[in-house]
């Protein structure tokens, strides 16, 4: 075990330290701008993007149910939270949970054990391949659907 963490690239420390950074700071309430909160989906939509493109039909439709499953799931969960908008400020009021972090780091251990084993097992990933890409799907469209719900309720008042 200790062999494949120090064999690790400095760079998934990076990865980590930042992924802990923002998760420890959404258990406390804060005001965040709008756009801010789709830097999140983008940055884990973007890290499969590629396999994506070659990846066959039967791959595709596992991505898009779970990606649709968790855009549903995260657009749901957030109309249901008690949040503010802050007209003036393009912002949302957040109360603090510690749920961000509990799933960023979900996603990081996934990712983590699947780049491991596509190092060391590459057939074995590959195998598991549409496996990662649906969890990847699921995780990344949930806070997609969260900041969608933010801007619908924000597109909402401004509208009032």
């Amino acid at each position: 075990m200790l062999s494949i963490i120090s064999g690790t690239p400095w760079w998934v420390w990076i990865i980590f330290a930042y992924i802990l950074y923002l998760g420890f700071a959404s258990t406390k309430p804060r005001i965040v701008w709008l756009p801010k909160l789709f830097i999140i989906p983008i940055i884990l939509m973007s890290i499969k993007v590629n396999t994506l493109f070659t990846a066959g039909n039967h791959i595709l439709t596992y991505y898009a149910l779970s990606a649709l499953l968790g855009f549903v799931i995260g657009y749901l969960h957030t109309m249901r939270q008690n949040f503010e908008i802050l007209k003036a400020q393009m912002s949302v009021r957040l109360e603090g949970s510690w749920l961000t972090l509990v799933l960023l780091l979900a996603f990081f251990c996934v990712k983590y054990i699947f780049g491991f084993m596509s190092y060391e097992m590459p057939q074995l990933a590959e195998e598991y391949k549409t496996i990662e890409l649906a969890i990847c799907g699921l995780f990344s469209w949930y806070f997609l659907g969260r900041a969608i719900a933010y801007s619908v309720a924000y597109i909402k008042m401004t509208n009032n």
